[in-house]
């Protein structure tokens, strides 16, 4: 009985995890309905989409959702809660697929950077460390280098997945409110941009040296 009691002013608590939870459920059930109507947009232009921009126009008009929420100047949907839906029908297969090619470019130059940045080791056996089978590392660019591969591979995996529930982590989609992600989205594109741009310093060094290497065998 006592333990009943005690429980009384928590009841506030559980009903609001209840709401919670049912908002939840309620949220889930919208989002496939807006998958849908993202599938209803791209089956009205199916090879190069309804064009950048337009998704806002065509979901407002064939939406499925229910009547209030249609108003999208309000609620400020019209948009696919999905990058790679909303990018296919925008701009159809061929956009999707440079879409999802870009995402496979940043992964496999983020591992090469890397993997290319592994920490010199200095050897110390003319002294107390190197008797003691100590090393010391060799703080130089390559260590910040790693550190962008690291970094910039954790974001385009994780905007990869979060893009799936979202799409805002790599385009802004038209969207009330849409640019309160547009530092985030800045901050991502730059990262991958200095990655993109080491990996093009690495291939004109490899190129040099094999064109150098090239005119001395022919010497």
């Amino acid at each position: 009985m006592y333990c009943l009691i005690a429980l009384i002013p928590f009841l506030p608590l559980v009903k609001a995890e209840l709401a919670k939870l049912t908002q939840v459920k309620s949220a889930d059930f919208y989002r496939l309905i807006i998958w849908q109507d993202a599938l209803r947009v791209w089956s009205k232009q199916p090879w190069l989409g309804v064009g950048p921009g337009n998704f806002w126009v065509y979901d407002q008009r064939f939406t499925q959702l229910p009547i209030l929420l249609r108003n999208f100047n309000k609620t400020g949907l019209g948009v696919a809660h999905n990058g790679y839906l909303q990018v296919l029908g925008e701009l159809g297969p061929m956009g999707l697929l440079f879409y999802v090619s870009f995402i496979a470019v940043i992964i496999v130059v983020s591992i090469r950077l890397f993997h290319r940045s592994k920490m010199q080791k200095i050897t110390t056996s003319k002294n107390i460390l190197g008797w003691l089978d100590l090393h010391l590392y060799a703080e130089s660019q390559l260590r910040y280098d790693r550190i962008l591969g690291l970094v910039s591979l954790g974001l385009i995996c994780g905007s990869a997945a979060g893009d799936f529930f979202s799409g805002s982590f790599f385009l802004i989609p038209r969207q009330i409110g849409g640019f309160n992600n547009l530092l985030q989205i800045l901050t991502s594109w730059i990262i991958w941009g200095c990655v993109l741009y080491k990996d093009q310093l690495w291939r004109m060094a490899r190129k040099k040296l094999r064109y150098e290497g090239k005119i001395a065998a022919d010497i």
